[in-house]
């Protein structure tokens, strides 16, 4: 037939041959599939049956997989993330992946060699650790929060403070996981823009931080050498007394952060359960 276009016996057979309930375009600079429908042809896909399984809907206009939706505009794919239409590119796979946000990054400090000291004193310091054996790294301790972005532990290290010889090499790193799941909601389909959503008023509260610690918040204080020993609060012998010992209750060792009684600059005030 391509070789007869236009013969008259060509013309009659395409006359009585019944019409196709779907009609189809192969497009060759592209090689994709078009689909007629609704008047005009509509993208399908590198495959008569691309978006017809494996998990593809079509609903009010648009395309949607695994709960996002897609759009074809001018030879371009956006899918709706963030709740923004992001471009995607030329073509779509057919199991497109999950759109994630820009890589999370913190600073961290490694340890690569241990020193050599001739002289010494030992005192246990907070270190944490990822992994376990030959292949485990050391790092800082810098809060508990830091150390589960690493997936790492809470352990102890002896800490050899170097009078003489050579002390702990440390490296500062940069240490990233991957973003955040970018939502699938948020869209209008009656607009295809986002939702207007409604304009929230933000208080602003001013915190005091003073050497880390944050005003209202609860802290517990160890002693330094001795690392069962924490600061607590007691009444003994008809008055308060503050102590440490690793025989105090844990409720007496919490302390809320106040600001400076005196009302001297960068000075706070510890509160105890038992202050007055």
């Amino acid at each position: 037939m391509k070789r007869h276009r236009g013969h008259r016996a060509v013309c009659n057979w395409c006359k009585k041959a019944p019409t196709p309930k779907v009609i189809w375009k192969w497009v060759t600079a592209e090689r994709v599939w078009y689909r007629w429908y609704r008047g005009k042809w509509h993208y399908w896909g590198p495959s008569k049956r691309g978006f017809t399984e494996s998990g593809w809907t079509w609903y009010k206009g648009y395309w949607h997989h695994d709960g996002y939706v897609f759009k074809f505009v001018n030879h371009k794919w956006y899918r709706f993330q963030g709740k923004r239409w992001v471009y995607y590119g030329r073509k779509v796979a057919v199991h497109p992946g999950v759109p994630r946000g820009k890589p999370i990054c913190r600073p961290f400090y490694i340890l690569k060699k241990w020193g050599f000291p001739t002289k010494l004193g030992v005192r246990k310091l907070p270190r944490c650790q990822v992994g376990k054996g030959r292949h485990s790294g050391v790092y800082m301790w810098k809060g508990r929060s830091a150390c589960r972005f690493l997936g790492g532990r809470l352990v102890y290290h002896k800490h050899k403070i170097c009078k003489t010889g050579r002390p702990h090499q440390w490296k500062r790193v940069k240490r990233c996981v991957k973003g955040n799941i970018l939502t699938k909601k948020g869209l209008n389909y009656r607009t295809g823009k986002a939702k207007a959503g409604k304009a929230k008023a933000l208080k602003a509260r001013s915190r005091l931080v003073i050497g880390g610690l944050v005003e209202n918040s609860c802290y517990k204080f160890r002693a330094f050498e001795h690392s069962r020993d924490y600061l607590a609060y007691r009444y003994k012998h008809k008055k308060y007394e503050i102590y440490q010992s690793p025989k105090s209750r844990l409720k007496d060792r919490v302390w809320k952060i106040k600001r400076g009684i005196y009302g001297a600059k960068n000075t706070i005030t510890l509160q105890s359960s038992f202050w007055p």
